[in-house]
Formats: structure tokens, sequence, C-alpha cells
């Protein structure tokens, strides 16, 4: 005999269960993928380099490897769902909490200067710099949201956004190509290499627009805790 359950959970199990063989099934077709061009590209004498495999971020790593596995498998997750899935609620609250993050991140990473190029643990140090500054700042782009009519958000939301969030798993996947170091003229081809972050990208939006935010995250949480097996 069955056990009932109501809409609601039934619903959240077969979001579940579609989801996870989507993304176990494009998952690992990806990565035989990425293993074909890299295979390609080492007889091909092209030299690609991820940043993740660097000797500078593997020392930063095994220096502090409790505080690494935390920032890898948790903050991080937890910061590029914000980034790219919480506001797609289109919910002012929501939408504000991902543009302080984003304006943290972009003047963190393209604006504000930077002295040092390193890691603090695992982390880039240039997080750490101008903390003030860069917080005062995120806390006004932030707070701008809040002006704007929940009505226009929604508005927004019927008219435009299949189309963001699907700018935004794109995104998401191709931002991922800051992990790579190549030349210039190789990366049309190198695009290749985030077809792995296109599936999380697409299973962890599914989530979130179905059964919630952190049913995404903890996916990209997994997600990491599974790829960085070889860091450890």
């Amino acid at each position: 005999m069955t056990s009932p359950c109501n809409t609601d959970d039934c619903t959240g199990r077969v979001v579940l269960k579609n989801g996870l063989k989507f993304f176990i099934k494009y998952f690992i077709l990806s990565f035989f993928i990425v293993l074909i061009v890299l295979v390609v590209c080492s007889i091909s004498g092209l030299d690609i380099k991820n940043v993740m495999s660097s000797q500078e971020f593997k020392n930063g790593v095994h220096n502090n490897p409790i505080s690494s596995y935390i920032r890898i498998i948790l903050i991080t997750p937890l910061i590029e769902e914000i980034i790219f899935r919480l506001w797609q609620s289109f919910k002012k609250l929501h939408i504000g909490i991902s543009t302080f993050v984003i304006s943290y991140v972009i003047l963190s990473l393209f604006i504000l200067p930077h002295t040092h190029n390193g890691y603090i643990g695992s982390i880039q140090s240039v997080y750490f710099e101008h903390v003030f500054v860069k917080t005062a700042i995120s806390t006004l782009m932030a707070s701008s949201i809040f002006f704007i009519n929940q009505n226009k958000l929604s508005s927004f939301k019927d008219k435009y956004g299949h189309v963001t969030i699907l700018i935004s798993v794109f995104l998401f996947a191709l931002g991922h190509l800051t992990n790579v170091r190549c030349e210039w003229y190789i990366y049309p081809f190198i695009i290749i290499m985030c077809m792995p972050q296109l599936v999380l990208g697409t299973t962890a939006t599914y989530f979130r627009l179905r059964i919630g935010f952190f049913a995404g995250v903890l996916l990209h949480c997994l997600n990491n805790l599974i790829t960085s097996f070889n860091l450890f």
C-alpha cells in the first residue's frame, strides 16, 4: 500500500526525480565531451590551464583545508545561486539581495583597484580589500530596488521573465570560463568545456522555479563536492 501524499509533496518528488535524472544523464555526457576536448587540445599542443589546478590555488587549499572545503562546497554555491537564481522570483527582496552580491563581486573584480591578485586560503584576496566602500556602494545599489513598484516587476516577469532566466543560465555557464587560462583564439573552442556548468545551471534553475531556491543550492553544493575531490 502506498503512503498518501498531498499534491505539493508529490509534485516536489516528481520535480526532484526528473531534475536529478536530467542532471545525471547530461552531466555524464558533458563530462565525456569535455574529456574529448582536453585530449584533442593536448594532442594539438594547445596549452589550457585550469585555475583550480594551479599550484597557488592548491597551496591555499592545502594550507587551509577546512576553510577551503567550506568555501568550495558551501559558500561559493550559495553566492553563485544568489547571483544567478535568487532574483528569479522577481520579488523585490530577492532582487535586492542578488543586487547586493552582484555589486560587491563586480566592484571587487573589475572596478576598484586592488594590490594583490593571490589567494587567502582558497578565496581571491581582492574580496577583502576596500570592504567598507564596497559594502556601502552595494547596499545603495540594493536599496534602490525597493523604489521599484512590485507590479512593474511582475509585469516585466510576465513579458521578459523567460528570456532573462534563459540568459542567466548561459551567463552562469560562460562565467566559468574564468577558471580556464589559455590563448584568446582558443576560447570559442573552450566554450564547450562549460557544458557541465550549463547542465548544472539548467537543473538548478528548474529546481528554483518549481520547488524553491535552496533546492538549487543543495544541488550546486553536491556538484562542487563531487568535482572537487581532486583538490583534497
